[in-house]
């Protein structure tokens, strides 16, 4: 009997510390924004790319299990109108503009017609192994891909000077716009860092959001900050377990954050 009475006693309280984890996590929810580089069709991983046969698993398990794939735009949108989205909502994006983004990457995307946005680094179009401008008004204009900058040159931004900066994220913004007709709404912090004031050059020159990567202030790990957006790095090595546990919407909360620059 006595023992009977421990069980019982053990069995709540672990049903109370459960139930009480529970409600506590589930307001940490967000919408995971997934960041992706090189898309790798000859075998050359590095930290920066996800084979092209995993990531045709990935947006084919996105597809099938009726993840609600948004535009970043969307994700901005919603942030805006203070609207909830459903649990299984997620963004994907890309940095830095290679060509295996069209290669490989595009043809998956359109496939399964999963909206992303693809940050180019605008001074780097053309060059080898980067997208062209053909390429990326292509993507543009397949309503799949939309463009952003990721600055000019791909620098670092913190430590450089005013002119730099401006050059940085505003000559990008306007060269990307005037090559494709189209404006440039979403910035993207080279290397993930950012100062406020940098945040500042973002929004006078027009951009509506700005991606990071996992750099920021602990409290804002729920992305309340349209201009400092944390994003969930894929790697290769990511299996089917830990690419679901980071589409679970609560990755950001449990995870390290790093200083903003």
């Amino acid at each position: 009997m006595k023992s009977r009475k421990i069980f019982l006693a053990a069995a709540l309280v672990i049903i109370l510390a459960v139930t009480g984890f529970y409600c506590y996590v589930r307001p940490k929810y967000i919408v995971p924004v997934l960041m992706y580089h090189h898309i790798d069709e000859k075998g050359k991983i590095s930290s920066l790319s996800v084979s092209a046969e995993n990531f045709r698993r990935q947006m084919r398990f996105l597809s099938e299990h009726n993840y609600n794939v948004i535009p970043l735009a969307g994700l901005v949108q919603a942030k805006l109108e203070k609207k909830r989205l459903a649990r299984n909502t997620v963004a994907l994006t890309f940095d830095d503009g290679y060509e295996d983004n069209y290669l490989a990457a595009y043809p998956v995307l359109k496939k399964y017609n999963l909206p992303a946005v693809i940050f180019v680094i605008a001074g780097s179009v053309g060059e080898e192994g980067y997208l062209n401008y053909e390429q990326i008004k292509e993507m543009a204009a397949s309503g799949v891909i939309d463009i952003g900058s990721h600055s000019l040159s791909g620098a670092y931004l913190p430590g450089r000077g005013a002119r730099e900066l401006e050059r940085e994220i505003g000559l990008s913004k306007k060269t990307l716009e005037a090559e494709l007709n189209n404006r440039i709404g979403f910035f993207c912090y080279p290397i993930g860092g950012f100062t406020s004031g940098i945040q500042e050059i973002v929004k006078r020159y027009g951009y509506s959001a700005a991606c990071t990567t996992n750099r920021g202030k602990r409290q804002t790990y729920l992305n309340d900050d349209l201009f400092a957006l944390k994003r969930i790095k894929i790697k290769d090595s990511a299996n089917p377990f830990v690419f679901r546990a980071k589409l679970s919407g609560y990755y950001n909360f449990f995870r390290r954050v790093r200083e903003p620059y």
